[in-house]
């Protein structure tokens, strides 16, 4: 009698929950498209990032201006980027001219281990190279992922596979 009391109380919970779950389904399916945005962002925006001073900041501040732009393979802006256009075209705001392709610009500048990387820093991905982001802080990266995705910020550890980092400015 008791593990019958006891089921019967679990399908009732059971019961309960689904109609709850029905509601919020509803509600969100309610919600304006401003509002569902609002509950998907993560943070992951570039109106979260501390912007620093002089010549980082500058291009950093251009990378993240470019947040939502399309990836195209061998694009250097300023509609689309790929992965080494995107830094290629942010650090000639600095007056920096990097190589074009990301294997190339992962020889330039000083190698920085992962406990100092900070703002600016490139990040090269996968042996060979074949991917670049740009440090926001020390866990944050703003990059062209690839076909399909637009530029955007991604926890630096989460792009791939870490080669090397360098520090240009």
């Amino acid at each position: 009698a008791a593990l019958e009391a006891g089921a019967t109380q679990v399908q009732r919970r059971r019961d309960e929950l689904g109609k709850q779950i029905e509601q919020v389904k509803t509600a969100i399916e309610q919600l304006t498209p401003e509002q569902k945005a609002i509950l998907t962002d993560r943070g992951d925006s570039p109106s979260t990032v501390n912007i620093p001073k002089g010549n980082v900041g500058a291009v950093l501040q251009y990378a993240l201006a470019q947040v939502g732009r399309p990836y195209v393979w061998g694009a250097i802006g300023p509609d689309s980027f790929d992965c080494s256009g995107l830094m290629l075209t942010s650090y000639r705001v600095a007056g920096v001219n990097l190589p074009r392709v990301s294997i190339q610009q992962s020889g330039v500048g000083q190698a920085i281990p992962r406990d100092q990387v900070r703002a600016g820093d490139m990040i090269f991905y996968y042996s060979p190279v074949h991917h670049v982001a740009m440090a926001i802080d020390s866990n944050r990266a703003v990059h062209a992922p690839s076909a399909g995705q637009n530029v955007k910020i991604a926890p630096i550890n989460s792009i791939g596979p870490i080669t090397v980092i360098r520090r240009v400015l």
